[in-house]
């Protein structure tokens, strides 16, 4: 099997190209997308990504049967859901290969989704599967370490100066800066931004510049109150959104501190050795490594006693060590995805067996 019948195909929001798209570049892989939109973005912030947009009524399973043998992607089920499909119409078992859009500790509570192959960054994810029950409906697991840090570390310069004209002259040069990002509601877990980004961006904004980047999906959720808050602040000097810069991992090196909820950005953070504050407490060891928040206290005030402190500097290595693990190049990862993708495929006909029956008539 070889690697040009893989593709890698993307329909949601242009933030998964900071994961699937730098996937693909690591590989060597085409990336389709289908939003006019994310393929000028991959386009201006992925400039070594193979990314073609075809329409989505292209993307056929008639198509995808003839051309392709492996299908990455970074949903959750999609893809996922059309094996028996391949199966039924063309007698095919398409390969599907899962790639994490991040490290956070959501959907702990969910019912474990089947999985072919997922990609998992290091013995935290491989943990958090077992504990969840994930890694019994997976067929196999390929680490692959934090490829998207080490991609950031080899293009440094021109990230960072891209980077450059979206912050120029709208930071205090006196003051540092804080990173807020907060995440959107999953299940039990409520989004910091809708109760508290008022809030932080007039407290913390009194002692700190402020780069603001909340989730897309709040976008679609919320449209209103994501807009009119935030039209209150978008020319207000300190305050700086990047909602549609997909790379992260300039955002972070350019901050001096994070401030969030339990977005997977504050694993990302762990990279930079630097202070981590939240607004809210939640089961997962990332929480450990900074300062949650008195939220009776002013929140500005409550960082600026903090800030200058080495505080949890061990902790934060360690932590970033067990979820990220070793450093892997393109050449390990694909590797271990060609042994995994030749392994006995048991676990698919025993899921693929049971759809055959299904009822397609209207």
């Amino acid at each position: 099997m070889t690697s040009n019948r893989w593709i890698a195909i993307h329909t949601g929001p242009a933030h998964y190209l900071d994961h699937l798209g730098v996937l693909a570049i690591e590989l060597g892989l085409s990336l389709y997308v289908t939003e006019e939109a994310t393929y000028q973005t991959a386009k201006t912030f992925y400039p070594e990504l193979d990314c073609k947009l075809i329409d989505i009524q292209e993307l056929s399973l008639n198509y995808l049967a003839t051309h392709f043998d492996v299908i990455f992607e970074s949903g959750h089920l999609w893809a996922f859901e059309l094996l028996p499909l391949f199966q039924l119409m063309f007698n095919k078992q398409m390969r599907i290969v899962y790639c994490p859009h991040g490290n956070s500790d959501k959907g702990h509570s969910q019912a474990p989704i089947p999985k072919d192959i997922s990609l998992v960054y290091g013995p935290h994810m491989m943990d958090h599967l077992k504990k969840t029950g994930s890694l019994d409906k997976i067929n196999s697991t390929v680490l692959t370490g934090n490829y998207r840090y080490r991609y950031y570390l080899k293009n440094k310069d021109f990230y960072d100066n891209l980077l450059k004209p979206e912050l120029e002259g709208k930071l205090d040069p006196e003051k540092k800066t804080i990173f807020y990002a907060p995440s959107w509601p999953d299940g039990e877990n409520a989004s910091s931004f809708l109760t508290s980004a008022d809030r932080v961006l007039k407290e913390v904004g009194e002692f700190y510049n402020i780069i603001v980047r909340w989730h897309p999906f709040l976008d679609d959720l919320y449209p209103i109150e994501t807009h009119q808050l935030l039209g209150q602040y978008e020319n207000k000097k300190g305050i700086v959104f990047l909602h549609e810069v997909p790379c992260i991992y300039p955002i972070l090196n350019a901050s001096d501190g994070y401030l969030g909820d339990f977005s997977s950005i504050g694993y990302d953070f762990l990279a930079f050795n630097k202070p981590l504050f939240f607004l809210d407490s939640h089961f997962g060891m990332l929480y450990k490594c900074g300062m949650q928040l008195n939220l009776d206290e002013h929140l500005g005030k409550s960082i600026l006693r903090y800030i200058k402190e080495p505080m949890f500097s061990k902790l934060i290595q360690e932590t970033y060590q067990y979820v990220f693990g070793e450093t892997r190049d393109g050449k390990e990862i694909l590797k271990d995805l060609k042994k995994a993708l030749s392994c006995d495929k048991a676990f698919l006909e025993n899921y693929l067996q049971p759809q055959q029956d299904l009822d397609f008539s209207p």
